[in-house]
């Protein structure tokens, strides 16, 4: 990403799945920016269409900050780029 976006982003990337009339499997990555502070940050989700009611799970915020800062590139960054 050349810049930082303006403002908040929660964004879904659908990864694939599968299902049935009975069952349903989905695989995803969810993108956050900017990174929450320390302390609970609760993810909300609901789906409707497939009979899931509002639910929730409440997750460490300064665990996903120290995730983040353990990253390290797959590949080198092209020339000229960060």
């Amino acid at each position: 990403m050349d810049q930082e976006p303006i403002g908040s982003v929660f964004e879904y990337r659908a990864k694939g799945g599968s299902g049935s009339d009975d069952d349903i499997s989905a695989k995803c990555a969810l993108w956050l920016w900017p990174l929450p502070p320390a302390g609970d940050l609760r993810l909300v989700a609901q789906w409707t269409d497939m009979g899931m009611g509002e639910s929730s799970i409440v997750l460490d915020g300064s665990q996903l900050r120290e995730a983040a800062a353990a990253v390290e590139p797959y590949w080198p960054a092209a020339e000229g780029q960060g």
